[in-house]
């Protein structure tokens, strides 16, 4: 990988890597929202999502579209949650590690 592509990644994966972009990702999968939607399920101020989708947006990992005077947005590149989905399975498989070598020390400490 030349040095101009993994400055892109390194780009990309900054832009995806906040949680509440995170958050807004894993939620547009399961489809699109507005931004009162988005708002009210992670618990923030609407400023603070407005501008976390404005840099989705910018990057092109979420589309939008104005409905009435409501604005929709739905993700644009599944690319971008395919990485969040790879991260979450790792992190579940080092979980599940960790709790299986931890319950083996347990049990090889106590008492046969």
């Amino acid at each position: 990988m030349d040095d101009v592509l993994a400055d892109l990644v390194a780009t990309r994966l900054r832009i995806i890597g906040q949680p509440v972009r995170i958050r807004l990702l894993a939620r547009l999968l399961e489809g699109p929202a507005s931004v009162c939607e988005l708002t009210e399920m992670i618990s923030a101020v609407q400023q603070n999502v407005s501008q976390h989708l404005m840099i989705l947006h910018q990057a092109g990992i979420v589309a939008r579209q104005k409905r009435g005077k409501r604005v929709y947005y739905e993700l644009a590149d599944m690319h971008a949650i395919a990485a969040v989905a790879a991260a979450t399975a790792g992190l579940a498989k080092q979980s599940s590690d960790v709790a299986m070598l931890t319950a083996d020390a347990a049990n090889a400490g106590s008492p046969s």
